[in-house]
């Protein structure tokens, strides 16, 4: 749109926003969706937050309150052996990282280490996997490449929360945008010279298509047809990777057993 070019969006849902999902609970914004601004230097959605002055909160994983699965709180001295229990658990994948010939799940990797350790400190390792591993890649151990789980990257800088809402960015990019929704998209013919998408409310023409489908409706019997079909490489990347979910859940309770607290995980195992 600023290099002038003419552009239609094409939205199938009657919300604009995807994943970034903001509802109102009693007049208090909250994101059902995406939450976090992960890291500041050279983060572009921290630069758009900023440009457009949306308030946003320092978030500290570390600053929290654990309770035990009796519901007790957690003291000084057992949050001390908690964060040990994290610090050999990296240093074991690490090692293992580096000492494996071959590939195998995070799982299997860990599974020794863990066997090792007395029945208190297995809980602990496993939580600490769960909510500082599965969470963050919406997967199960045994589904992650000990070689490959970690090798993304991040920006550097504080983690930040938008507490008006991630919707506000929404907003922000959406403004004098051509945005049609409720416009789910049943085929994509194209050839070199034209794309033609056909919606279940219209037809639509245009010299290029930027089809952000996400993989998960791509794996799906609601995926578009492509004609011609996609390239052998695109039909094969679609097909071998993996889409995770992570559910989010959000509890407004009028009796709760802890006072003040940011963050509570409940151990899974």
């Amino acid at each position: 749109v600023q290099e002038g070019y003419d552009v239609v969006i094409l939205e199938g849902r009657d919300r604009i926003g995807g994943r970034i999902h903001t509802v109102a609970l009693n007049g208090t914004p909250l994101d059902l969706g995406a939450t976090w601004i992960r890291g500041t230097k050279g983060n572009p959605i921290y630069a758009l937050a900023s440009q457009h002055n949306i308030k946003t909160i320092p978030y500290d994983d570390d600053s929290i309150d654990v309770f035990s699965t009796e519901g007790q709180l957690l003291n000084a001295t057992q949050m001390k052996d908690l964060n040990e229990i994290e610090e050999i658990l990296y240093d074991t994948i690490e090692a293992q990282q580096e000492n494996q010939d071959e590939d195998m799940s995070l799982y299997d990797a860990l599974t020794p280490w863990v066997s090792s350790l007395s029945s208190r400190d297995q809980l602990w390792a496993k939580y600490k996997l769960s909510s500082e591993i599965e969470l963050d890649y919406a997967a199960d151990a045994k589904d992650l490449s000990l070689y490959y789980f970690d090798s993304d990257s991040q920006f550097s800088g504080d983690d930040l929360i938008v507490p008006d809402g991630y919707k506000q960015l929404i907003d922000v990019l959406a403004q004098d945008l051509n945005i049609l929704t409720n416009q789910k998209v049943l085929r994509i013919d194209y050839d070199d010279n034209h794309v033609t998408v056909a919606t279940t409310k219209g037809i639509f023409q245009a010299r290029y298509a930027i089809c952000t489908i996400p993989l998960g409706v791509l794996k799906s019997d609601q995926a578009p047809t492509f004609t011609p079909p996609l390239p052998i490489e695109k039909q094969m990347a679609i097909r071998h990777l993996k889409m995770s979910i992570l559910h989010k859940k959000n509890r407004k309770k009028e009796d709760v057993f802890f006072s003040s607290i940011k963050k509570l995980y409940k151990n899974k195992y």
